[in-house]
């Protein structure tokens, strides 16, 4: 019989698009680093579901960039604080995806559009793919970060982790202690 720690599930940092997810989670969280959007965008048309031309995202400015990370930002917010029922509007216009058959017979997808339209459609598929039920927002009360969860993680980082449960063990630390009278200062 196989003990407990042999049956241990697969290591999911390895698959690629769970991989692709969280990194351009992280990226996309960088509040005002064009350096981060950029690369972030860059990733995704490239490595995501579909592939998409990059060359004109070098010609973009940084405020472009920035508004079409701020945009895809906003939309995995809008979309995981609903927990995904209710309505999150993500623009596909003007996107063209053609897909065809490679010489192993797997199906190569492509798009055509703008920038924006490639990107979202592109962050769609990769939500879809990897499960809409693994993005996550951090469990921290003064922590809005997405996160790809993988396995029981309710925090983005191990920092988060750290200074709730520290604030929650000094909170029940308070509670147990006697009050002291402020006039006499005995218990």
């Amino acid at each position: 019989m196989a003990r407990k720690r042999d049956r241990r599930p697969p290591d999911i940092t390895h698959d690629p698009p769970v991989a692709l997810a969280g990194e351009l989670v992280t990226l996309l969280d960088d509040q005002d680093d064009p350096r981060s959007h950029r690369l972030a965008l860059w990733k995704l048309l490239t490595n995501g579901p579909a592939y998409a031309d990059v060359s004109d995202v070098k010609q973009l400015s940084d405020a472009e960039v920035q508004n079409i990370a701020h945009a895809l930002r906003d939309y995995l917010r809008s979309a995981v604080r609903s927990d995904f029922r209710n309505q999150a509007w993500l623009d596909f216009t003007g996107v063209r995806v053609k897909t065809e058959r490679s010489l192993d017979d797997a199906a190569l997808s492509s798009m055509e559009g703008p920038i924006l339209g490639r990107a979202s459609a592109n962050l769609w598929l990769l939500m879809h793919l990897v499960g809409f039920r693994a993005f996550w927002e951090c469990a921290a009360p003064d922590c809005s970060r997405i996160f790809v969860k993988r396995y029981r993680r309710e925090f983005c980082s191990q920092r988060c982790e750290k200074r709730t449960y520290k604030r929650r063990t000094r909170q029940d630390a308070r509670a147990q202690q006697p009050q002291k009278s402020i006039r006499t200062g005995r218990k």
